[in-house]
């Protein structure tokens, strides 16, 4: 694999340490760690001090550069600037940091496709949220390549806003850097007695800073050996608060006991931070309701100092919901102090949480999970040639084709859709017209677009059929001029086999390419409750038999009123194929009685409806059933199980082949029985690690590239 060639900015000035230049330097530490990258890093204004930019200087396989000028860049000039440094580099990926500057990015052709968008300085109120806001935040996220969130919390409230991000945001938490856990691991874990209060940051409203010193103040009347220590030196001069400055310099000034480091490098903070034993972040509870983490409670942490912070649903989920440090408002701060101070036990507590917790967002471990979304961006099959092979991909649903198409391009070809109205249904013209442009010809699905394209291909052109259960209960397979078609695709052994004996097509123009699941996108932690709740992802027609579900969550929630059953997927209304048909409309509105005669059914039966955003809504699913008769890969469980919920999968056809024995239930009593008794932390990751083996993205979509690109053997 070639090099990932990465353009870093942030709308940042590098020369300020605050929190936004820590994360940018952290970003490209961390970009560094992982192997084969290459960082340029553009400056936003001139070198005037290297206080964050020292961490760069060493680094292998990073070069930081600045515009010529004299003044911080504008968006715009920073947008120009990237432009002129990608002649010269061939930027694979493009990283921005900034709300404004995003805007004005994603509206540049040139960077498109290449854009992965930080975002934090947006309205994170849903409440108060624009229109104008939420169609800024839409747009951006329909044009970039990826948006990089910061939290779980800001990540949903994205997708929930544009839901064009449901596919694309990818988690980058707060990175801590290694100096802060060497510090941890140097002090003693003994002790407690607390002597040295901590903070490092800026100095505004809000922060909690004035109050934090009159609490200290109080407090050292009490415990006259205490002392506070404070690093940094950017003060804000706010309009509205025109006496805020001039009370902060005095209060970091003339306090007794007080000392102020001013202005340090993170290595100089994690040094401070050996000798600490609490740190501060206490924010106004103006701030409660942000989505998003603070580096430095994590980096106090790492270093083994527990942090006063506020009582917030991030925290929470962090720390636990016993941690002795939360205050509930700045006025908590020395009640909070005072009972530390007198307690070691709990500080030793809250030290070992901290610790714990922080291991997870050291550089190395975002490296580790950042790694596999940037080696997508650089295929390990190319196209060679000097002309972009061009692929026509035409279909009625093409969604299950996003990921395959993104990887032909990566690896060089130009890929166009011809997007039919129906299984029959197109703008003939129109596909002629792209028939004259293409070399190659996939047909997602093998219905009347198999059937046109096989008839009408061109001498040179190669035609690529995906043939999935569905079409064989159709007319379409058996008028394709199967002769003119290259290869089959289907996602099994045993279904090519039963296409060959349904259809007499010959076997060997049939390959195997099974179903892929996103493992990335779906791996997200799952919502408290949520090894209680079963999910069925699709639960019409009637082969799905959702009755075999409601039995499973009958017999569950009828012992236990925690059980829940979810079905996710299009109403029976909602699909005119299914409910024109009599059959199919009487037996699921007999579920529908069902689920509304039965008092246990009425509580823990949600129809969900159909869902735009699986990877969200497989956050509460625990266990994902498929009780269908007739499957012939069915990849619902491979979605559930790479979320990290457990299969539960009755004996269809290809069942064994596609899932293994482990988790066949013969019938409903063994479902229930198996769900109602599973470890399921344990058998959760024994199923997502079945997946991430079996079937991830990577390994599919270059077997499409091999098989759209690449010459054939013994093609027709």
């Amino acid at each position: 694999m070639r090099s990932i060639r990465i353009a870093v900015y942030g709308d940042v000035n590098l020369n300020i340490i605050d929190g936004s230049a820590i994360w940018l330097s952290s970003l490209v530490q961390v970009l560094n760690r992982i192997e084969g990258t290459e960082v340029t890093v553009l400056r936003k204004a001139p070198e005037r001090r290297d206080l964050v930019t020292a961490e760069l200087a060493e680094l292998p396989r990073v070069r930081v550069v600045g515009a010529a000028s004299a003044a911080p860049l504008t968006p715009e000039q920073a947008l120009d600037e990237l432009e002129r440094l990608d002649d010269r580099h061939d930027f694979d990926i493009v990283v921005l940091r900034g709300y404004a500057l995003a805007r004005q990015a994603v509206a540049r052709p040139r960077l498109a496709g290449r854009l992965w968008i930080y975002l934090t300085d947006i309205p994170q109120d849903p409440l108060t949220l624009s229109e104008a806001d939420r169609a800024r935040i839409s747009d951006i996220a329909e044009r970039c390549d990826r948006l990089l969130c910061q939290t779980e919390q800001l990540r949903s409230h994205l997708e929930a806003i544009a839901p064009a991000a449901a596919t694309k945001s990818v988690l980058l938490p707060p990175m801590v850097a290694p100096v802060f856990s060497e510090v941890g691991d140097a002090r003693a874990a003994t002790g407690g007695r607390v002597r040295r209060l901590f903070y490092a940051g800026k100095f505004a409203p809000g922060w909690g800073v004035l109050e934090l010193v009159a609490a200290y103040a109080r407090l050292r009347a009490r415990h006259p050996t205490l002392e506070l220590h404070i690093a940094g030196d950017k003060v804000h001069d706010p309009p509205d608060e025109p006496a805020f400055k001039s009370e902060v310099e005095s209060a970091l000034t003339s306090t007794e006991g007080l000392v102020w480091h001013g202005g340090v490098t993170r290595a100089r903070v994690a040094g401070l931070l050996g000798d600490a034993d609490v740190a501060l972040s206490a924010r106004d509870q103006r701030l409660d309701n942000s989505l998003e983490l603070s580096t430095k409670l994590l980096e106090y942490a790492a270093a083994g100092v527990p942090a006063v912070c506020n009582r917030v649903p991030l925290h929470v989920d962090l720390f636990g919901d016993d941690h002795p440090l939360f205050v509930d408002g700045l006025d908590d701060l020395e009640i909070v102090l005072d009972k530390i101070i007198s307690d070691p036990q709990e500080w030793q507590r809250a030290r070992a949480t901290g610790r714990q917790v922080a291991t997870e967002f050291g550089y190395d471990r975002v490296a580790e999970r950042l790694g596999p979304h940037l080696r997508r961006r650089v295929p390990d099959v190319v196209s060679p040639g000097a002309r972009s092979p061009r692929v026509l991909v035409a279909g009625h649903d093409t969604k299950f084709f996003d990921a395959i198409s993104t990887h032909l391009t990566l690896c060089g070809a130009a890929v166009r859709f011809d997007r039919w109205a129906g299984h029959a249904l197109h703008d003939e013209a129109r596909s002629r017209q792209q028939l004259d442009w293409a070399d190659v010809i996939i047909c997602e699905w093998a219905l009347g677009n198999a059937v046109w394209y096989s008839r009408h291909r061109r001498h040179g052109q190669r035609v690529i059929v995906r043939l999935h259960r569905m079409e064989l209960e159709t007319t379409f397979p058996r008028d394709i001029a199967i002769g003119s078609v290259d290869r089959v695709v289907v996602v099994s052994e045993l279904f090519r086999d039963k296409a060959v004996a349904q259809l007499g097509w010959p076997s060997e123009r049939i390959v195997v390419v099974p179903n892929w699941v996103d493992t990335l996108l779906l791996d997200r932690p799952k919502l408290p409750g949520a090894e209680f709740n079963l999910g069925l992802l699709g639960w019409i027609p009637h082969r799905k038999r959702v009755d075999r579900a409601l039995d499973v969550i009958e017999r569950l929630a009828g012992a236990d009123r925690r059980w829940r059953l979810y079905l996710g997927g299009k109403l029976p209304w909602e699909l005119p194929w299914v409910w024109k048909r009599l059959d199919e409309r009487e037996y699921l509105t007999a579920q529908l009685d069902r689920i509304r005669r039965s008092p246990v059914l009425r509580r823990a039966v949600s129809i969900d409806g159909n869902q735009t955003n699986v990877a969200s809504w497989l956050r509460k699913i625990g266990f994902v059933l498929s009780p269908s008769d007739d499957e012939s890969f069915h990849l619902a469980p491979a979605e559930g199980m790479a979320s990290g919920a457990v299969p539960v999968i009755w004996p269809w056809d290809t069942a064994a082949q596609v899932y293994g024995r482990r988790w066949l239930c013969s019938d409903g009593d063994a479902a229930a029985e198996a769900i109602a008794s599973v470890d399921w932390e344990s058998e959760r990751r024994v199923a997502q690690r079945y997946v991430r083996e079996r079937y991830p993205l990577e390994p599919v979509v270059a077997s499409w590239a091999e098989l759209a690109l690449h010459p054939l053997r013994a093609a027709a």
